[in-house]
C-alpha cells in the first residue's frame, strides 16, 4: 500500500515505514510546494500513526522519529496524522491524543535534525550532531543514525515504540497484523470499549490498548 507523487513527468513511489504491515494503507494529506515532503497516515480505520516522507530520509514513523530525537515525553502521546506541511517542507503540524486523552494538535519545526555521527564508522567517537533537513540525506547515506546517539545507544528503543504504542509493533508479521486488526473475533472482544467512558483510566505508564472514545476540546 505504498503513496506516489507525480508531477507530470517523474513517477516516484513511497514505501511505508519500516515494518509495516502491508495490509494497512498509506494515506498522503499535503505535500510542500517543493515536492520533496509529504505528510499524512499509515494504517487501518481502527488505528493510524503519522507519517513523513522527505526525499533525505525515506518514509518515518513520525512519533518514534520524535522519540529518536529525543522527546522522550511523547511517550505519553497517541499522535495519529500528520495532515499540513509548510511550503518549504520544515513545518509539520497534525493531531493526536495527549496524556489525558484530550485531542490536541501539534506542530514541529523540522529544519533542524539530529543524527548519531560516527567518523568512519568508529562508534567510540561517535556524537550527535544537529543537521539541516537539506543534508540529512547525505549523513543517513553514509552510515549516521537518524536519532541522538543517546537513542541509538538505548538500544533505538527509548522505553520501545510497541510500548508507547502497543497497537502497531514494529516487528510484528503479516499474520500477527492480520490475526490482531482483521479477525471478527478481536473485533468482537475490542467492542464493548468503544464509547466507553474514561474516567477510570489506568496510570500512564500502563500499557493502553484497544479503542477508545476521546472528548474533543
Amino acid at each position: 500500500a505504498s503513496a506516489y507523487r507525480y508531477d507530470g513527468t517523474n513517477f516516484t513511489q513511497i514505501l511505508p515505514p519500516e515494518g509495516a504491515s502491508p495490509y494497512d494503507s498509506w494515506t498522503p494529506f499535503a505535500i510542500s510546494d517543493t515536492g520533496d515532503t509529504v505528510v499524512g497516515r499509515y494504517g487501518w480505520w481502527i488505528y493510524s500513526y503519522p507519517t513523513l516522507w522527505t526525499e533525505g530520509m525515506g518514509t518515518v514513523d513520525f512519533q518514534y522519529f520524535l522519540v529518536s530525537q529525543g522527546l522522550d515525553e511523547l511517550w505519553f502521546w497517541y499522535l495519529t496524522d500528520l495532515s499540513a506541511v509548510s511550503a518549504d517542507g520544515t513545518i509539520v503540524a497534525g493531531h493526536g491524543q495527549n496524556p489525558d486523552w484530550w485531542i490536541e494538535g501539534y506542530v514541529v519545526d523540522i529544519s533542524k535534525i539530529s543524527v548519531c555521527h560516527s567518523p568512519s564508522g568508529d562508534a567510540t567517537k561517535e556524537r550527535t550532531l544537529t543537521v539541516s533537513m537539506d543534508s540529512v540525506g547525505d549523513h543517513v547515506g553514509h552510515g549516521d543514525f537518524l536519532g541522538t546517539c543517546e537513542f541509538k545507544n538505548s538500544g533505538a528503543h527509548s522505553r520501545s515504540a510497541s510500548e508507547f504504542r502497543p497497537d502497531r509493533r514494529t516487528n510484528a508479521t503479516p499474520a500477527d497484523e492480520d490475526s490482531r486488526w482483521h479477525s471478527p473475533e478481536d473485533m468482537l472482544q475490542m467492542s464493548p470499549q468503544y464509547g466507553s467512558e474514561q474516567a477510570d483510566q489506568p496510570a500512564r505508564t500502563a500499557p493502553r490498548t484497544g479503542v477508545r472514545q476521546v472528548k474533543q476540546r
